[in-house]
């Protein structure tokens, strides 16, 4: 398997708080997506969040045997945070650099 490059120092250290701070529970997940789950049974939950995962809007991280699940909004709350703090970083390098 090929290792991410990061293109931030940071970014792999904050992917890893935020997947800390915020994993999503199948179940929070299915809800916070309206999505019904009848029969309520494990294999259900799983088939529904393969299916939110293909579609996009759950991302999936497999963690010794099993998955952390989060929302893809918690993603692009990362990027954005991320974005801002770079960019910070270079304002303050050009007052400094002057």
């Amino acid at each position: 398997m090929p290792k991410l490059v990061y293109e931030y120092p940071d970014e792999e250290r904050l992917e890893v708080l935020i997947l800390a701070n915020s994993p999503c529970t199948p179940s929070e997940i299915l809800k916070m997506e309206k999505i019904p789950v009848k029969p309520n049974t494990l294999e259900t939950v799983k088939k529904k969040m393969d299916w939110l995962c293909n579609q996009g809007k759950v991302m999936k991280k497999s963690v010794g045997q099993g998955h952390v699940y989060w929302h893809t909004s918690i993603e692009n709350y990362k990027k954005k945070t991320l974005t801002k703090a770079t960019e910070d970083l270079v304002q303050t390098d050009k007052t400094s650099g002057s």
